[in-house]
């Protein structure tokens, strides 16, 4: 029922909103229409309670925004349904102690959420509120804000942020409109800035994680959160962030079931011009550190890499992953999530699959072999946000597999020069226990010169070189090309995807450096 239930939550908010900035009694009549419908259904599939969590939120909003044009018996009707499709069910998930009451992922936010909301609208008076489990929810929307500790960095990946915060956000929200004491952590207003850099120059997300590559995914939470966090840099970008995605969207159509919501909290212009700084790196569970030659040039070169741990929940096997942006287009990619409904994809299949394993993503592979799924995290270890710009991570703890340790140690920099626009990656690899190859994802076939691989696009280009590795020159180019292509006919086939690799015979201490350079393929091709 997930989709119908997003679907009933993207019309009430529009049609409820249109109605009350309007006036005009078809918003009035669709919305009643869709809760109607909501309530009509024998029951919001407590099963998968994600499903009950946002129809109870849809039905929430729709007789909080409607209540006084309704009839009595509309409003009855849906108070009843609120009780015993998300209330009723609720109380049981909560006395059987249901995954999302463990404060793991966003499930927790969102269904939390949900029933908050729903206590809050179904209740006759304050006794009633009491008696429910709003109580209880609103514990775990707390204990949620352990998710952005200590800097904001999520630990689900940008997209998740976006779902999970969405609720967490709103909760928070109709608490402030209720006139209660609305405490916001710290972490979670540092959030912004997290989801502000990760954000690539056209507009796409560092897509780490389970997250497709969205362009434009400018929730109304960030909104509402860049309103109290007194930064005019944070509040200038996503205004600048709003203003761009306005310009793209179809008449009629929006990208985000909350899309109204900013009408209510987008934060006034800044009276002060100011801009983020180029370079940021965020720590926790899933560590991210994220460089920029420029805020304001579109064709500005992005290079975004994270550590991490693959058991981070939708956690890929993409530590010391990253994508690099120029000329306008992303180069270097995350393919992102794979079919949910795959068979074992949250389970025991989880690493056979291309998408989710390490064979995909732009990382190290040491004989052939998947790094640790569980290890610890692997953690930023130094970070200059001084120009070159230059992050350092210990990816070591990937690399020690449980009773085989594929490399004594194992680290990568990363770093990018605004004034040329170059990025450098250099990985030292010690004792690996095989051959050690370098990958990255790239939507454009390489053309191979040497050491030299270039992705052309139009006019645009980016070359990889290889500047320093453990092989004798003169034995022929390093770089191998091969089609993206995954195990089985059952997951994406990633058309027009290619890995571009390189190979390196095991030896005491491997070092390969790699810079990537954005050209006009002009000047890439005369000069090959």
């Amino acid at each position: 029922l997930l989709l119908e239930s997003r679907r009933a939550l993207d019309t009430v908010l529009h049609t409820a909103m249109a109605w009350r900035l309007t006036g005009d009694r078809r918003h009035f009549d669709r919305c009643v229409a869709e809760l109607d419908a909501a309530c009509g259904l024998q029951d919001w599939h407590p099963p998968h309670f994600l499903d009950t969590a946002e129809m109870a939120m849809a039905v929430a909003i729709g007789l909080d925004w409607l209540h006084d044009d309704l009839h009595a018996t509309q409003r009855r009707r849906y108070r009843e349904a609120l009780e015993s499709k998300a209330i009723a069910p609720a109380r049981l998930e909560l006395a059987n102690q249901a995954p999302w009451t463990k404060v793991n992922n966003n499930w927790t936010q969102v269904c939390a959420s949900g029933i908050a909301l729903a206590c809050l609208a179904a209740a006759a008076d304050q006794a009633e509120l009491d008696a429910s489990p709003s109580a209880e929810c609103l514990a775990l929307i707390d204990a949620s804000k352990r998710f952005y500790v200590p800097d904001g960095c999520y630990p689900e990946g940008p997209a998740y942020w976006d779902y999970g915060t969405s609720y967490h956000v709103a909760a928070l929200a109709t608490l402030a409109s209720h006139g209660r004491q609305v405490d916001v952590p710290l972490p979670l207003l540092a959030s912004t800035g997290f989801m502000a850099h990760a954000c690539g120059p056209t507009g796409t997300m560092f897509n780490f994680a389970d997250a497709p590559p969205v362009r434009d995914a400018v929730v109304a939470a960030r909104c509402w959160l860049a309103a109290r966090t007194n930064d005019d840099a944070i509040v200038a970008d996503l205004r600048g962030q709003l203003a761009a995605l306005a310009g793209r969207l179809t008449p009629g159509r929006t990208n985000d079931r909350f899309f109204p919501l900013h009408l209510l909290w987008l934060p006034a212009e800044p009276t002060r011009a100011e801009s983020l700084p180029l370079a940021a790196a965020f720590a926790g569970e899933q560590p991210m550190a994220a460089f920029r030659s420029s805020w304001s040039d579109p064709d500005a070169t992005f290079v975004a890499v994270k550590g991490g741990t693959p058991k981070a929940s939708h956690g890929h096997m993409d530590v010391g992953s990253f994508v690099v942006e120029s000329g306008g287009r992303r180069w270097i990619h995350d393919l992102g999530s794979d079919n949910y409904n795959l068979p074992g994809y949250f389970h025991d299949q989880r690493w056979n699959y291309f998408r989710t394993n390490a064979r995909s993503h732009n990382v190290i592979l040491i004989d052939d072999a998947l790094p640790h799924a569980r290890s610890m995290p692997c953690q930023l270890v130094a970070a200059v946000d001084e120009p070159p710009f230059r992050v350092r991570i210990d990816l070591g703890p990937a690399y020690a597999q449980k009773g085989r340790e594929l490399a004594a140690g194992v680290v990568r920099e990363v770093s990018l020069d605004p004034a040329t626009k170059a990025v450098s990656v250099r990985d030292v690899i010690d004792e690996p226990v095989g051959p050690v190859r370098w990958q990255v994802m790239v939507d454009v076939e390489p053309a191979i010169a040497g050491d030299r691989a270039l992705l052309a696009s139009g006019t645009r280009g980016l070359t990889l070189t290889v500047d320093s590795r453990p092989t004798a020159s003169g034995q022929g180019s390093p770089w191998r090309v091969e089609p993206a292509r995954p195990p089985t006919p059952e997951e994406k086939p990633n058309l027009g995807f290619w890995l571009l690799s390189l190979t390196i015979a095991p030896q005491p201490r491997v070092t390969i450096d790699v810079t990537i350079r954005p050209v006009s393929t002009d000047t890439a091709s005369s000069s090959r």
